[in-house]
């Protein structure tokens, strides 16, 4: 097949990662070509893998509003300004994309966030199957701005099936309007083989990974407020890490909770890192804390590494995670049940709920799986369309 990936504009997080993975799966039998509105870790992995990649200006119809009021409120004004920057520079990747690519050859069109809208203009001109990934809970994590009146049946017009990374994010999207026949749910892959196992445990002491943005909805917090309440000598054998691009603001509050608790020997807080495969072998528990997470790649990273994987009981976290049999689950509600977890750690049969992790990622989330389950919607999308 010849299929055209519209990358979105964020470069950190799931969604470019998971994209990535999908790619290189479907380019060992199928012709690829990806358009970016950057010239950065996009285009570059497209060029380091000998992937057609072309770069255009296209911009979101959705748009993030904003850190602050002030910038929520600017933005809010000057929606006017914003539709016609939308409409004029995506007109203009139009035809940057038309002059570079031969679109009649194209078979599918993929956007890998649905918060752009490019190949749904690309696929309703030249008549092509679009897929578009539904990665986040939208206004539950993130308020946007919406530049069309109303969003849901903006997309189910230029959408031929949507690929939902959970059965959380499925339902969601289903009670906002998008008819179940147009949404397939499809989980994330990684690529686990090149995932180190963690090492043998040799003392009573346990370093734990939290990865993503250090934002208010990944919840760093939670852990933070679990350590106190532990008795000293238990808080003692914790030592959390957090890495990811930061919120200044909230940074702020989390390092003044750090300081004013006296947890600066069991916290540190490091900057968004790409080899994050590297860095898993070395702890023993990694966290998602998240307040309604699509997915969690970071979780069945974790997983895959054999570590003992803690996550609150929101989003997708209870579809990835069996309580007590391959990570545990705490009440995002009641801080205690994390706390507990922490307390009784040390009575945890860690090699049989590694193991339990590690057979949980093969069977079900690596990127052979997901992009085979792909794939398989791109044909049926295709034998509906010559049927009908």
């Amino acid at each position: 097949m010849n299929i055209l990936f519209v990358a979105n504009k964020s470069e950190t997080g799931g969604a470019p990662k998971s994209m990535q993975s999908l790619i290189l799966k479907l380019k060992e039998k199928n012709n690829v070509i990806v358009i970016t509105p950057k010239k950065q870790k996009i285009y570059e992995f497209c060029k380091d893998n000998n992937i057609e990649v072309i770069k255009t200006v296209h911009v979101p119809f959705l748009i993030y509003s904003g850190s602050s009021k002030l910038k929520k409120t600017i933005r809010k004004i000057i929606v006017p300004l914003l539709k016609i920057r939308h409409n004029i520079l995506n007109s203009l990747s139009l035809k940057i994309i038309e002059r570079k690519i031969n679109l009649n050859n194209i078979d599918i069109i993929h956007t890998n966030f649905y918060r752009d809208d490019i190949g749904g203009k690309i696929a309703t001109k030249y008549n092509k199957i679009h897929i578009v990934h539904l990665r986040e809970f939208g206004n539950i994590d993130y308020d946007c701005i919406s530049l069309v009146k109303n969003k849901i049946k903006y997309m189910v017009k230029y959408t031929t099936r949507f690929i939902a990374i959970s059965d959380a994010i499925k339902n969601y999207y289903i009670s906002l309007g998008i008819p179940s026949k147009k949404v397939v749910r499809i989980y994330n892959g990684i690529e686990n083989s090149k995932i180190d196992i963690h090492k043998e445990r040799n003392d009573n002491k346990y370093k734990i990974l939290m990865l993503g943005n250090i934002t208010d909805e990944k919840g760093q917090m939670d852990i933070l407020s679990a350590l106190l309440l532990l008795n000293v000598s238990d808080r003692k054998k914790f030592y959390v890490d957090f890495f990811g691009k930061a919120d200044e603001k909230y940074k702020m509050k989390i390092i003044n909770f750090i300081e004013k608790n006296n947890l600066n020997n069991n916290v540190k807080i490091y900057d968004y890192i790409d080899n994050v495969y590297d860095r898993l072998k070395d702890y023993d528990i990694g966290l998602m804390c998240s307040k309604s997470e699509a997915f969690g790649r970071v979780t069945v990273e974790y997983m895959a590494a054999g570590l003992i994987t803690i996550a609150s009981n929101c989003g997708a976290n209870s579809e990835i995670i069996s309580n007590h049999i391959d990570g545990f689950l705490y009440e995002k509600d009641n801080l205690s049940t994390l706390s507990n977890i922490l307390k009784d750690i040390e009575s945890v049969n860690f090699k049989l709920i590694s193991n339990n992790a590690i057979e949980k990622v093969s069977n079900n989330f690596t990127h052979e799986i997901n992009a085979k389950n792909c794939f398989k919607l791109y044909e049926h999308c295709l034998k509906e369309k010559n049927e009908n």
